[in-house]
């Protein structure tokens, strides 16, 4: 019960442990997805229990041993969450009918958030990353999580500008912004929103296919 006594204290983002001395991180949780309370980030050893977290309503799932740098973004989005709340709000599921550019498109993805289901326009997600069995969905400052595999979505997502920078990760080149040369033929992409995805290894974009996209 001490750590739900906790979590009382005022305070913008809690950083809990998944396996505290009382109760399981996790159910602190809940508790504070339930009450209104501060955002959560939760620490665990290995990934079993990130999906899980994150459809809690946990805003991260980072595994130890975590440092400082890793935290340093789910950090700057909670405070700019709480600095305009609007803007960072989960869209409703009217909101992904809006055009893009002019235009609809026919494919979405469904996905959850805080055990709310949402129909996501692909053409409005920045980039999509495995998580054990699930995807973690990225849009702007939020994520959505889906019972789905990145090798399987690699292949539905191949004609609307989705590729392969790690292989853990799909980008969407729609919402790059620009992208900088690094060593061995990695590429860093900035997006549209500001996120920074580095690849692993030597990125080889089809640039046919990205050409006839912009058409």
């Amino acid at each position: 019960m001490k750590a739900l006594i906790a979590v009382h204290e005022p305070c913008a983002l809690q950083l809990l442990d998944a396996e505290l001395m009382d109760m399981p991180g996790l159910d602190v949780v809940r508790s504070l997805n339930q009450a209104r309370r501060p955002a959560a980030i939760m620490v665990g050893a290995h990934e079993k229990r990130a999906a899980e977290a994150l459809r809690d309503g946990a805003v991260d799932y980072p595994t130890k041993l975590v440092g400082a740098t890793r935290l340093a973004t789910p950090i700057a989005k909670t405070q700019e969450r709480n600095e305009s709340p609007l803007a960072s709000a989960p869209r409703p599921l009217a909101a992904n009918t809006m055009h893009n550019n002019h235009r609809q498109s026919t494919l979405r993805l469904m996905a959850e958030n805080s055990h709310k289901l949402y129909f996501l326009a692909v053409e409005d997600v920045d980039y999509i990353e495995a998580c054990g069995n699930y995807v973690l969905i990225h849009m702007g400052d939020q994520k959505y999580l889906r019972r789905d595999t990145i090798k399987r979505l690699a292949l539905e997502l191949r004609d609307v500008n989705f590729e392969w920078i790690r292989r853990s990760m799909l980008i969407n080149l729609s919402r790059v912004a620009f992208a900088e040369k690094l060593e061995h033929g990695a590429l860093a992409f900035t997006l549209a929103s500001g996120t920074r995805l580095v690849s692993k290894n030597r990125v080889k974009l089809e640039c046919t296919r990205m050409k006839h996209s912009d058409r």
